[in-house]
């Protein structure tokens, strides 16, 4: 991979964060972080399993460097774990494949905007996935992580630092932002995550803070998902 879009992938960063432990009160409408209510610590708990019954998620998002701006467009199905996108940077562009140990790479047309409906030909580029030394693989893994076949604990959300942010509005539709805990490990990059939350608890955005990077929004959609097909080198 050439010039900016080879650089942003493999680019690291470290940031820190804290949380009130104070037992919050709820308005309205809200602009000022507080720690979770026990209701908003369920929701959030419940959220990955909720991710994970709706099979997969499209996503859509710019990661932004020193070195320049990639574009992702993509799908990520839970049930196997998988995710299948374009990026687009610096005139380059490559359509990837991966999971939570390997990552794959065809080149692509530069005019590309989102992962072709049939696999590319050709046996693709691949090298192991690598959260703690590349933001591209940090933001990809981040991915895979939101759903999962059981929701997470109530409990160790608030304890580990989870809160509310604020009430926000997202194409016109109202939502409230929590921050989870920070994820951290010798495997992966530290992250601060923000979800944005719609009607029912759908999840309709994430903001991610990488190594301290500055934040990366990703656009999430359960309706424009699009199924897609594995490449035998995810198979092995």
């Amino acid at each position: 991979m050439a010039g900016v879009l080879a650089a942003a992938l493999t680019a690291t960063g470290c940031s820190s964060a804290t949380a009130p432990t104070t037992t919050p009160t709820v308005s309205a409408s809200e602009t000022s972080p507080r720690s979770l209510t026990q209701v908003e610590a369920q929701r959030l708990a419940r959220l990955p399993y909720e991710v994970y019954r709706h099979i997969g998620l499209h996503f859509d998002s710019t990661l932004t460097t020193a070195k320049g701006s990639v574009r992702f467009d993509g799908d990520v199905n839970y049930r196997s774990g998988i995710g299948y996108a374009t990026a687009i940077g610096d005139g380059a562009a490559f359509t990837l494949q991966w999971n939570s140990s390997i990552f794959a790479a065809w080149t692509a047309s530069a005019t590309q905007v989102e992962p072709p409906p049939d696999l590319p030909t050709g046996k693709p580029a691949g090298r192991p996935l690598a959260p703690a030394k590349s933001l591209s693989d940090a933001l990809l893994s981040l991915l895979l992580q939101l759903g999962r076949d059981r929701p997470g604990n109530a409990r160790e959300i608030r304890q580990q630092g989870g809160r509310f942010l604020r009430d926000a509005v997202v194409d016109g539709q109202p939502v409230e932002v929590l921050q989870g805990p920070r994820t951290s490990g010798s495997a992966k990059a530290t992250t601060d995550v923000d979800y944005w939350l719609g009607d029912s608890g759908r999840l309709v955005r994430v903001e991610a803070s990488i190594d301290g990077n500055p934040p990366t929004e990703i656009d999430l959609s359960a309706a424009k998902y699009r199924p897609f097909l594995v490449t035998p080198v995810l198979r092995r």
